[in-house]
């Protein structure tokens, strides 16, 4: 380590006469020294960096014991050892929060950080300890006369500097800690303004409920001053179901579900939801409504609750709940920018909510244009992007398909003697007759008024003749069985239905659909003497 590196360096001058405490002292400055230096060279939150700090608060701890042990042995004044020991707590508490930020905010703030507070410790030796040193050797040379002197230490002699000391001490405790405060809330405010534009980013990229949720809550605890964050809301027992969680403490949510009950003790949460507004508790060991989740909170360190409601098309849907490890962590302006990333989750759940609802919306105007409205089976549109697809299956697999062309015969007098909405409700009946009686790849279609399509897959080229049979026999059952028309009327009706089969009729969707076609229409010319309902066009007979 070179010299320019070194924060403070040991001197005579700092020495109090106390050999056990100047040792402390010097061991205590080299600490900070080398922990300020990992800072400057570029040892940013590395292993050793972290080690010279958890080596700094533990001997630190360590000196304080030694220096209150010291006082009580000695009797030190009592006022200046409650000063003295209120100084010990308040270096702890900031020298704690120092390297807490080790894990989140820039080197040279940390290091900053640690120049201050070896500064400040220097002025604590030269005032605070000094004092203390004086009278210890005072009671160590006249150990006879102690009563004497503990009496002249009282006096107003002495009264003077102590207080002189004191309000010195403290005046710079006031201002070093509330400088090192205001530099660590400013660092707070813009990591969580930087994890809200990343936020931002997660909410519009989500593509579910639950990536938004859990998104948010790692982005806020990871890069956000947060030492929890989750959402919940209230379920069907009245107890809020945990939406995402993240961050330290995270079994807390789940071992103390807040719950929408009546009575004095109510979670920030639940008030959040009740009062649809923001709730804050700085001190959450020093709030008694919170008195059951105490244990937890000080297992977990959670020592300050920000609970925001989060609202979906207008709504509460949820609240959001973000922790932290500091009391009075949320002033202001944490909070106007925790509002501001509930109500960008807000936006961002009202976003996936109209885009679901587009999708909802285009699959059914997809599906409305490739079915017809009156039976629901495909339409001719959807047949023939289909069909192409079916040929292609039955080139790779090696197999035949049969395409089947049918019109309905005698259909136009139930028309007229019954009605349209009559023959419509037959064609109903005649579609899902139909679509109960084909196999799982084959499809049917409405083609147009009562003309329909079959196609037949996977049909075995040696036995292509009685698979084929047998699918329209089944067919023809389901026509040739009257339909029942209501009010004790039925009617009966017949099929004509041509067949191409592939390949022998052809490779192309037209094609085939052209032959089967043509043999309908010559099977329905022969109605009157014909002796089959159906017929193969001119390739599949080989004319």
């Amino acid at each position: 380590m070179t010299p320019a590196m070194r924060a403070l360096p040991w001197t005579a001058a700092l020495a109090t006469g106390l050999e056990v405490v100047d040792r402390q002292h010097q061991r205590l400055l080299d600490i900070f020294n080398e922990a300020v230096a990992s800072r400057s060279d570029g040892a940013t939150r590395d292993q050793q960096a972290d080690a010279l700090l958890a080596s700094l608060v533990d001997y630190t701890q360590y000196h304080f014991r030694e220096e209150a042990q010291l006082m009580r042995s000695w009797a030190v004044d009592p006022a200046h050892q409650n000063v003295h020991l209120r100084e010990h707590a308040q270096f702890i508490r900031f020298l704690d929060q120092t390297r807490s930020m080790a894990d989140r905010y820039p080197r040279d703030s940390v290091r900053d950080a640690l120049t201050v507070l070896t500064q400040w410790l220097v002025f604590h030796i030269m005032l605070m300890d000094k004092q203390m040193a004086n009278e210890v050797r005072r009671r160590q040379w006249q150990p006879v006369v102690r009563s004497v002197a503990a009496g002249v230490d009282r006096g107003s002699s002495q009264q003077q500097p102590d207080a002189s000391f004191s309000q010195l001490s403290e005046a710079l405790s006031f201002y070093t800690f509330e400088n090192l405060d205001q530099k660590r809330q400013l660092l707070d405010l813009q990591s969580l303004y930087r994890a809200l534009l990343r936020s931002a980013e997660i909410l519009i990229h989500r593509r579910s409920e639950a990536e938004m949720l859990q998104g948010l809550c790692d982005t806020l605890a990871r890069d956000a001053p947060f030492h929890a964050v989750w959402i919940g809301k209230p379920g069907t027992v009245l107890a809020f179901d945990v939406l995402a969680v993240a961050g330290n403490g995270a079994q807390q949510v789940h071992d103390a579900v807040p719950h929408l009950g009546d009575g004095p003790e109510v979670s920030v949460v639940v008030r959040a939801w009740k009062t649809e507004r923001v709730v804050v508790c700085n001190d959450t060991l020093a709030d008694e409504s919170l008195r059951p989740w105490h244990e937890g909170f000080r297992r977990h360190q959670w020592m300050a609750l920000l609970a925001v409601p989060v609202f979906r098309s207008d709504t509460i849907w949820a609240t959001l709940a973000l922790v932290s490890d500091v009391a009075g962590a949320f002033d202001r302006d944490t909070i106007a920018l925790c509002t501001s990333a509930a109500e960008l989750l807000g936006r961002g759940l009202d976003e996936l909510d109209l885009r679901e609802r587009l999708v909802e919306q285009e699959s059914r105007e997809a599906h409305r244009a490739r079915h017809d409205a009156l039976t629901g089976l495909p339409n001719r549109l959807a047949l023939l992007q289909e069909l192409p697809q079916a040929i292609a299956r039955a080139q790779r697999h090696g197999t035949q398909l049969a395409v089947g062309m049918i019109d309905l015969d005698d259909f136009k007098p139930v028309n007229d003697t019954f009605g349209h909405a009559t023959g419509d409700e037959v064609l109903r009946q005649l579609a899902g007759r139909m679509q109960s009686l084909l196999r799982v790849p084959d499809l049917v279609v409405r083609w147009g008024g009562d003309e329909f399509v079959i196609v037949l897959e996977d049909l075995d080229p040696p036995t292509v003749m009685s698979q084929l049979q047998a699918a329209l026999d089944r067919l023809h059952a389901a026509v040739g069985t009257p339909f029942d028309l209501g009010n004790g009327h039925s009617a009966s009706l017949r099929m004509s239905l041509g067949v191409a089969l592939f390949p022998d009729d052809g490779h192309e969707a037209n094609a085939l659909l052209h032959q089967a076609d043509a043999a309908m229409y010559t099977t329905k010319a022969r109605k009157a003497e014909r002796e089959r309902w159906w017929a193969l066009s001119a390739g599949a007979l080989g004319i």
